[in-house]
């Protein structure tokens, strides 16, 4: 029953597959034509991007990069980084044997703004191109790269995760190229290893990280390490589910990884040894569905049988495995297969009780092995003499140190030498000196008695004209030192007032997550105290300045919508939960020559005040002309506790407070009614709204004629 339902199912993949096929070749040419005429109805970048990037995914290999150029362009315009540093990825996979186009790609790469993804896309490119640099350079040269590399690494000290994996992965390719299996290249590659799995789970880390762990797979796979080249792999899975991911949310239809993930998945079949059989069936199951999806991947499994062979040996089904290996006789001169070909002939020879073909399987294999046992000795001899050439270097470098040292200290004793020397002189020259000073002293106390008298009376002239100068200056002083004062207590009071907010809020976010929520609560406490002292202050230098004359208006032209809207923003935060604060703007804008903070500080006031006596309904700022066009009236209306119609007039006087128990000083609406009066307008309470509060500003549409006002 098992064999039936294998054939129903191999059979049902088959035509599947002749029926996919059919259609992808019939559609290749017209997916293309339908996304050109898609892209000339396109009315959005987002959908000119999405389109292009469907035409770079459908178009041969020879055409990708003109269309990556188009898409560039685009991601130049708007910048879109990650766009950009996708294609740079996908452009180096595609000139891998061109150093120079490499290096092309690298240079723009490094030219984007710092992220992750652009380190990572930069470290991706540079080890692509030193690859194949390495590859093309001949054995000596290599030795010196290596070399260059290993000192370079032995002697840093770069804490930054990037340039970690730069300098090991450079190793690990420079180092593959003599030995893929000695103690170096495993002891660089497993410390590469441990960096690899700290990087971001992001695009470009993802690419990567793919790169990597591909080689690991590879390299874990012909050594027979079926744990390691399991775990390779299946993280290699788990970076390309981020990448169709990244790719499902652009909307990017013709991308896919099908090919990459036979490979990888056709991997871990090679080493079904180290897998549960449920995973060999799985594995081999999802090869079938993307055979039946992919041209190619059908066309290799067909071709090759690798995945029937490796499912085969998986389940012991000796018989028809054997069958297959002899098909493909070709296969034993592949060096990619040629040992596990070699051991699943001598298995299956071997249970199936085929003795010529075991013997001959043995035999090759034996050849094989003593292959393999002089191209280990190369390796370990190229390692061996590269470890003793970074050996002879780092004594060098260690007896070059000591002669330097040796150097320093006998610099160091001259130094000595020459220093006691000169202090000696010193000390002899401040012996002369100190004799000569009190020679002259004893002169000097002579002719200081004559002139103690001449200059007793010369003070006694210039006293009078001290004292009438002295008294002037202490009438500017007090002026300007009021002036000093009130700025200086402005600084001294809200500089530590912010460093308060600021260093309680660093505490918070240093707390531990499962108490940062309270200790949140406790720091926007502090911020709110910190925000009433700060007005507390700037409201008395306010009334100060207002009362002594000393404000400034400066009169330019400004939008109202703008004042109101940013208005509306600062407050909106203050609102209690379940009001309504917002700007009623009329159709028009109106352009208002006047001084804009101060108009934005009387909305201010008037919002936060309706704000603290909300506790629901709404709050709406709104304006409109007067009825003689001459004025502009700017409304704050609520539905809070409203104004007593005696007090109307008096809550506009210094310190007064409706309640004793409410909040602030009761000097904001005695500041709102000065600076309207600098503007030469005025403020008042709506007597007729009685569903709260109305409060309103009155300016005048044209501006003031006062010679002490400034206009920009």
């Amino acid at each position: 029953m098992k064999e039936i339902s294998r054939l129903i199912v191999f059979v049902t993949f088959l035509l599947a597959a002749i029926s996919g096929n059919t259609a992808s070749g019939k559609s290749k040419y017209s997916i293309q034509d339908s996304i050109q005429v898609e892209l000339a109805r396109a009315t959005t970048v987002k959908d000119s991007i999405r389109l292009l990037y469907d035409l770079y995914d459908a178009v041969p290999r020879a055409k990708k990069y003109a269309y990556s150029k188009k898409l560039t362009e685009i991601a130049k315009r708007t910048n879109n980084e990650d766009i950009q540093l996708d294609l740079l990825r996908n452009n180096a996979n595609l000139y891998l044997s061109s150093d120079s186009m490499l290096t092309v790609f690298e240079n723009e790469a490094r030219s984007m703004p710092p992220s992750d993804n652009q380190k990572a896309t930069v470290l991706f490119i540079k080890l692509l191109n030193l690859a194949t640099r390495t590859k093309m350079a001949s054995a000596e040269q290599r030795r010196d790269i290596v070399q260059g590399l290993i000192e370079e690494y032995n002697a840093s000290t770069d804490n930054d995760l990037y340039a970690q994996v730069e300098r090991l992965y450079s190793l690990c390719v420079c180092i593959s190229f003599f030995t893929e299996g000695g103690d170096m290249y495993n002891k660089y590659l497993g410390e590469l290893e441990e960096l690899m799995t700290k990087l971001p789970d992001d695009e470009g880390n993802a690419a990567l990280k793919t790169m990597f762990f591909t080689r690991q797979a590879i390299l874990s796979t012909m050594k027979n390490n079926h744990k390691k080249a399991i775990q390779a792999d299946n993280r290699i899975l788990d970076n390309l589910k981020i990448l169709k991911k990244k790719y499902e949310t652009m909307g990017r239809r013709y991308k896919d990884y099908d090919v990459s993930e036979y490979v990888c998945r056709l991997r871990l079949l090679n080493n079904f040894e180290g897998l549960p059989i449920q995973e060999v069936e799985r594995n081999y199951a999802r090869i079938m569905e993307l055979a039946a999806s992919n041209s190619d991947v059908m066309q290799d499994v067909k071709t090759n049988e690798r995945a029937e062979l490796f499912y085969l040996m998986a389940k012991k089904e000796y018989d028809k495995a054997l069958t297959i290996m002899k098909r493909h006789p070709e296969t034993m001169h592949d060096q990619r297969y040629r040992p596990f070909y070699m051991r699943f002939m001598i298995t299956a020879a071997k249970e199936t009780g085929d003795k010529d073909t075991h013997m001959q399987a043995l035999q090759d294999y034996c050849d094989y092995l003593e292959e393999c046992l002089a191209v280990e000795t190369d390796s370990k001899t190229q390692e061996l003499r590269i470890m003793y050439d970074v050996e002879s270097l780092r004594r060098q470098s260690m007896e070059l140190q000591r002669e330097n040292l040796t150097l320093e200290k006998e610099t160091n004793k001259n130094i000595i030498i020459g220093v006691s020397a000169v202090a000696i002189l010193l000390v002899i020259f401040l012996i002369c000196v100190t004799r000569m000073y009190y020679r002259q002293k004893n002169l000097i106390s002579a002719l200081a008695e004559s002139e103690n008298k001449l200059q007793a009376e010369k003070l006694s002239l210039i006293s009078a004209k001290h004292e009438i100068s002295d008294a002037y200056e202490e009438a500017e002083n007090a002026n300007r030192l009021k002036t000093q004062f009130i700025q200086n207590m402005r600084h001294e009071i809200l500089t530590p007032l912010n460093a308060i907010v600021g260093f309680s809020q660093l505490i918070a976010d240093s707390i531990p997550g499962e108490k940062r929520e309270e200790m949140e609560k406790y720091t926007n406490i502090i911020a709110e105290n910190n925000e009433i002292l700060h007005t507390v202050v700037t409201d008395i230098i306010d009334i100060a300045q207002l009362e002594t004359g000393e404000m400034k208006v400066s009169y330019r032209p400004v939008s109202l919508n703008e004042i109101c809207i940013n208005t509306i923003t600062t407050v909106s935060r203050k609102v209690a939960q379940g009001v309504k604060m917002y700007f009623d703007a009329p159709k028009e804008d109106l352009i208002l020559y006047t001084d804009r903070i101060r108009v934005e500080q009387v909305l201010t006031n008037f919002l936060n005040n309706a704000a603290k006596f909300t506790t629901k309904g709404s709050i709406v700022l709104s304006y409109a002309i007067s009825n003689d066009k001459s004025n502009v009236i700017l409304s704050v209306t609520d539905t809070g506790t409203g104004i007593p119609a005696d007090k109307q007039e008096a809550i506009f006087e210094r310190f007064v407070k409706l309640s004793p128990y409410s909040s602030g000083t009761g000097v904001g609406l005695h500041i709102c009614r000065l600076i309207a009066g600098i503007l030469h307008g005025s403020v008042k309470v709506d007597p007729t709204y009685t569903s709260g509060a109305r409060f309103l500003f009155i300016l005048p549409l044209k501006p003031p004629t006062d010679k002490n006002d400034t206009f920009a």
